[in-house]
C-alpha cells in the first residue's frame, strides 16, 4: 500500500538517524506523530535529549533563547552564576547553559523546574544523559536541583538569581485549535496554553520574580509575536528581540531602579 503521509528531508533524516528504515516504512502507523516521539529523541543545538509525549519538542528557534542567555552569562565576571530554568520541560535549555558553563570551567548554580512532574523526570533523565554524552565531571550534579513548582511559589525565599529563563506557555486558547495536527494531538496542551491573551503564565511570573532577582539580574523569555508588552507589569525595563522573520520573539526584563 502507498503511504500517505509524505516525510521531509529532515523527518527521514533523523529516522534514519535515531530509529530504522522500518520506520519509514512504516510511517503511516504513527499518523502525524512527530518523528521526536518516534523515535523519543530529540536534537537542540550541540545535545541529543529524551524526550515523550509529556514534555514539548524543543524547536530550533528556542536555540537563539539560549544564545541570547549565553551572550548574557558571558558578560558576568562573577565566580559562580546562580540561573532559574522555570517550565523546564525536557532540560534543553538548562542544560545548555550548563554546558556551557561546564566548558568554561566556571561554576554554576541550575535551579530546573517544572509544575509538571513527568516532565521533570525527563528533564532527569536528561541530565544524565548529557552529563554522560559530554564527559561533565562528576561533581557538576551538585550544581543542579530539580524542583516541583508552578512558576516560582515553591521556590526557597532566600533565593536569588542572576538569570531567570523560561520558554512558558504562550499561545492564546484560541489558537490551539488553529495549531498544526502534529502538535496540538500530541504535544502536551498544558506547555501551550498561555491564556486568554497568550501571556497570563507570562505575567504571573513577572509579579513573583520581583523577589527572586538580584539587583543586576535578568529575565529572558520566549514569547508570541502578539504578546502585548505594555500590559505587563511596569515594575521591569524590557527589550524586545525580534526572530529572523522580524517578529517578535524574546524578551529580555531588567528591575527598573529605584
Amino acid at each position: 500500500m502507498k503511504q500517505s503521509r509524505i516525510l521531509t528531508p529532515r523527518e527521514k533524516n533523523h529516522l534514519l538517524k535515531y530509529g530504522s528504515r522500518d520506520l519509514i516504512d512504516k510511517i503511516d502507523d504513527y499518523g502525524e506523530m512527530p518523528v521526536e516521539y518516534i523515535t523519543e529523541i530529540a536534537e537542540f543545538g550541540d545535545l541529543v535529549l529524551r524526550v515523550n509525549r509529556d514534555v514539548l519538542i524543543p524547536r530550533v528557534e528556542t536555540e537563539r533563547l539560549v544564545e541570547i542567555c549565553l551572550d548574557e552569562i558571558s558578560k558576568l565576571n562573577l565566580a559562580k552564576v546562580i540561573i532559574a530554568d522555570v517550565g523546564t520541560g525536557s532540560g534543553a535549555i538548562g542544560l545548555s547553559l550548563l554546558d556551557y558553563l561546564v566548558g568554561q570551567k566556571r561554576q554554576g548554580q541550575l535551579i530546573m523546574s517544572d509544575v509538571s512532574m513527568k516532565a521533570l523526570s525527563v528533564a532527569k533523565r536528561n541530565f544524565k544523559k548529557v552529563s554522560k554524552d559530554r564527559n561533565w565531571p562528576d561533581n557538576t550534579n551538585k550544581q543542579v536541583v530539580f524542583l516541583q513548582s508552578d512558576l516560582l511559589a515553591n521556590y526557597p525565599s532566600n533565593l536569588s538569581f542572576h538569570l531567570i529563563v523560561a520558554n512558558l506557555p504562550y499561545i492564546p486558547n484560541k489558537r490551539i485549535q488553529k495549531l498544526d495536527n502534529s502538535v496540538k494531538d500530541y504535544e502536551p496542551l498544558l506547555a501551550l496554553k498561555g491564556g486568554a491573551n497568550g501571556d497570563q503564565i507570562i505575567k504571573k511570573l513577572l509579579e513573583q520574580a520581583k523577589n527572586y532577582l538580584k539587583k543586576d539580574g535578568l529575565i529572558i523569555l520566549e514569547v508570541d509575536d502578539d504578546s502585548n508588552v505594555l500590559s505587563w507589569p511596569d515594575d521591569y525595563k524590557y527589550d524586545i528581540i525580534k526572530d529572523q522573520f522580524n517578529k517578535q520573539r524574546f524578551v529580555k526584563a531588567r528591575l527598573r531602579l529605584k
